[in-house]
């Protein structure tokens, strides 16, 4: 209870003052100042008075946080659901935010923060040393693979997500310090030289790839520069056989196994390719059980209706540059590198680079940009055709390019 005033009198019979505390019911309380002079006094009752308030409040402020006290496997399990507080807060603030974008996060809480020594902890005992802990003990859930430095500061970003809205809910009276910025060893990634690209795409495919789908997938990465995404999404209408295009025009969604209306940067484009991959592709689709179904993925899964597993290509291409002993970590190479390969090699072969960006899907709105694409033929992509087919069948013109990337 709050004392809301004071007055100072003297006693019978005593040289000491005292002082009368009134409460905010009515009640009250008196309280000897021992002090013998007037003004003492009512300096000693005035900080007596002001420090009965104070510890009153930080009473009140634990019994109010006591009766709330909440474990974080408790508070966490369904943070990010599409019905709870926080996305639909998020939603009615930022209506952009997406369904893969919800399934990630949630991902992370259940893999990472409901799985660690947190988990078990009340709320409000969180400490700066209990997350220092958590960070040393972060683990991949699968045990061969190590997580990045990325991915760990992902980690430590939903969890001061959640202690923030923990806060805002009066569940905790503060946050912790998360301002650990965890940082990986930087390695500078290469890109694969010409002779590496024509060694995994032999003669007789058979002696690197383990079947057609991971051969002609990786042919495609390799000769489009496509994105893994928009692989996944080919359908067997999106080959032009007249014109020898593949029409990138939509991605697969790996976390949601969607398919997404558009590539990553909202605009499609027809790539060209050359004879050797148009025959592949072909050799493909007459294996495809169900090819009367032009909806049916290029790159068939398993299951009816899907394309293969995201992890089916890299996995393969990753085997592939092993047996021809490409050593990837020294080169620290992903799946990705092959898009900028190929878009380092056709630079180099003196390709305009308007054109390549066209070839290749990046985006660019600069007005500056839209005045230079007005000058480029872009019907006419012979010339990147030509530069895969001659790669493909190691003609000598390439040598410039090997000497470049070496």
């Amino acid at each position: 209870m709050q004392i809301k005033d004071y007055y100072i009198y003297q006693k019978k019979n005593s040289p000491f003052y005292y002082s009368r505390f009134t409460y905010e019911d009515g009640s009250y309380s008196a309280f000897s100042t021992k002090k013998t002079d007037e003004k003492e006094a009512n300096k000693t009752a005035a900080a007596e008075m002001n420090k009965r308030n104070e510890d009153d409040k930080k009473k009140q402020h634990e019994e109010k946080f006591i009766q709330k006290n909440i474990i974080l496997k408790d508070y966490a399990p369904d943070f990010f659901s599409l019905s709870g507080k926080y996305i639909q807060k998020r939603k009615a603030f930022n209506s952009s935010i997406n369904n893969r974008w919800i399934i990630e996060k949630q991902a992370i809480v259940n893999n990472h923060i409901l799985t660690s020594h947190l988990a078990d902890k009340y709320l409000r005992e969180i400490s700066e040393e209990d997350i220092e802990l958590f960070i040393v003990k972060l683990k991949s859930v699968n045990p061969d693979i190590q997580l990045s430095a990325n991915t760990k500061n992902k980690i430590l970003m939903i969890l001061k997500i959640i202690l923030r809205e923990a806060y805002k809910e009066k569940l905790i009276d503060r946050i912790p310090v998360i301002d650990i910025k965890i940082q990986g060893e930087k390695k500078e990634k290469d890109i694969l030289k010409v002779e590496e690209i024509q060694s995994i795409f032999p003669e007789r495919w058979e002696t690197i790839w383990p079947d057609r789908r991971a051969y002609v997938g990786c042919l495609i990465a390799c000769t489009t520069g496509a994105r893994l995404s928009e692989i996944m999404g080919l359908q067997i209408k999106h080959i032009d056989f007249t014109n020898k295009t593949i029409h990138i025009k939509q991605s697969f969604d790996k976390k949601l196994q969607i398919i997404n209306p558009t590539p990553k940067n909202k605009q499609s484009r027809q790539v060209v390719i050359c004879d050797k991959v148009l025959n592949e592709i072909k050799q493909l689709i007459a294996e495809n059980p169900d090819n009367k179904n032009k909806d049916s993925f290029l790159l068939h899964g398993e299951i009816p209706g899907k394309p293969f597993d995201h992890k089916y290509l890299p996995r393969h291409f990753f085997n592939a540059l092993k047996k021809v002993n490409i050593d990837i970590e020294e080169k620290a190479l992903t799946f990705h590198a092959i898009r900028h390969s190929v878009n380092t090699h056709l630079l180099l072969a003196g390709i305009n680079y308007l054109k390549i960006k066209r070839f290749l899907g990046h985006s660019d709105k600069s007005s500056d940009m839209t005045a230079l694409y007005s000058h480029i033929d872009f019907n006419d992509m012979e010339d990147i055709r030509n530069y895969f087919s001659n790669m493909l069948t190691r003609k000598a013109n390439l040598k410039v390019i090997r000497e470049a990337t070496a």
